[in-house]
């Protein structure tokens, strides 16, 4: 690579990332409590009709007056992501009835994190938040449904010292849909790639200042790979 690249130069790539429901990290809320992976009953549990025993996260939102159903996630920032460019993010879920039912509302809130700052709670002291355009699901049962893309404001959030980010799921409508009808099936991601960073975590000019002088040897966790400093 000559001196000098840049993503720009070198041509925009967009990706996509996908997180699975099951594999989020933070605890659900059903009706204003925040109960892990029981309550007496499964949170995580087979699609319910379609037998296909593919793991979801079911929502339940039945109760008059309740708490909206969320759960949260943490993640390192992917060190392939180019948070210059902004992000991309839709939710998919099942929907298990065989009904085009219509109104179903989704959130996403967000915050990023830098070494030592400190952990709060996403939906309360964020960087952003968006909702989703209100989704008519298929009547075929047991459809495999997804919101619009929808652009998140992080290129105005994303600061270069930040190497985390939180972030809340939140399901504030199941429309016509009754409970345990909508299952989230997990979120997925588009992004701009990085392109001074190679599958190792090899990066060239993109590595947090913060971090190279924090960890010792530079090793960038979950990918493997040394920052070049």
């Amino acid at each position: 690579m000559s001196a000098g690249q840049t993503n720009a130069t070198l041509g925009l790539v967009r990706g996509s990332w996908w997180i699975p429901a099951r594999f989020m990290s933070g605890m659900l809320s059903r009706s204003g409590a925040d109960i892990s992976e029981g309550d007496n009953t499964p949170v995580h549990a087979a699609n319910s009709l379609g037998g296909s025993e593919l793991t979801c996260v079911t929502i339940d939102t039945g109760e008059a007056g309740a708490t909206p159903m969320e759960i949260y996630h943490f993640m390192y920032l992917p060190r392939e992501w180019d948070m210059s460019y902004p992000l991309d993010a839709r939710i998919v879920f099942v929907h298990a009835a065989a009904a085009a039912d219509a109104g179903i509302d989704w959130t996403f809130h967000y915050k990023f994190y830098g070494l030592q700052s400190a952990l709060t709670d996403c939906k309360v002291s964020g960087d952003g938040a968006i909702t989703f355009a209100a989704h008519t699901a298929s009547a075929t049962d047991d459809s495999i449904e997804a919101t619009a893309w929808t652009a998140l404001d992080t290129v105005a959030t994303y600061a270069a010292t930040d190497l985390f980010w939180g972030f809340a799921v939140t399901c504030t409508d199941m429309g016509a849909s009754s409970a345990n009808e909508i299952e989230l099936m997990g979120v997925e991601f588009r992004y701009t790639q990085n392109l001074l960073c190679d599958r190792s975590g090899l990066t060239t000019e993109k590595a947090a200042a913060a971090f190279n002088t924090a960890v010792s040897g530079g090793i960038v966790f979950g990918l493997g790979g040394q920052a070049k400093t």
